[in-house]
This record gives C-alpha cells, sequence and structure tokens, in this order.
C-alpha cells in the first residue's frame, strides 16, 4: 500500500511532505496543524507524551543515520 499526502506546513519556513507504505493493509492517521495546535492548547499532558513520543523516534533515527554514516566512511 502506498499513500502520499499533501504538503503541510508545519515547520515556519518548511513545506514537508509525507508518503506512506505498508507490507500489508493497515490504519494511518493524520494529525493536521490546526489539531496539532489544539492538542498543544487543549490537552498538556496527552502533547506532552507526543512530544516525547517524537523526540525518541527522531533521537533513534539519528543514531541508526549516524552509524551507517560511520560504517559508509570506512
Amino acid at each position: 500500500m502506498f499513500l502520499q499526502t499533501r504538503s503541510q506546513q508545519v515547520h515556519p519556513n518548511k513545506n514537508i511532505d509525507a508518503s506512506v507504505v505498508t507490507d500489508e493493509p493497515c490504519q494511518i492517521y493524520y494529525l493536521s496543524k490546526k489539531k496539532f495546535n489544539e492538542l498543544n492548547q487543549d490537552a498538556h499532558h496527552k502533547a506532552s507524551e507526543l512530544h516525547t513520543y517524537v523526540v525518541k523516534l527522531l533521537s533513534d533515527r539519528l543514531v541508526e543515520s549516524n552509524a551507517t554514516i560511520r560504517a559508509l566512511m570506512r
């Protein structure tokens, strides 16, 4: 399954596109910028959980990318 979304400006100076590829049918969730802002204003605890998850996900990806770069430089 492949899904291409339209650009969303979630960063002040950049539009970000997202593509999703799955090996099997699944359910995909989308959080609009408007709903994201509402979450931050109205549900601080849930927003904090989401931010923590995203930071962990990005840091894990960075560790993997750094390992790949180190391996390629050898």
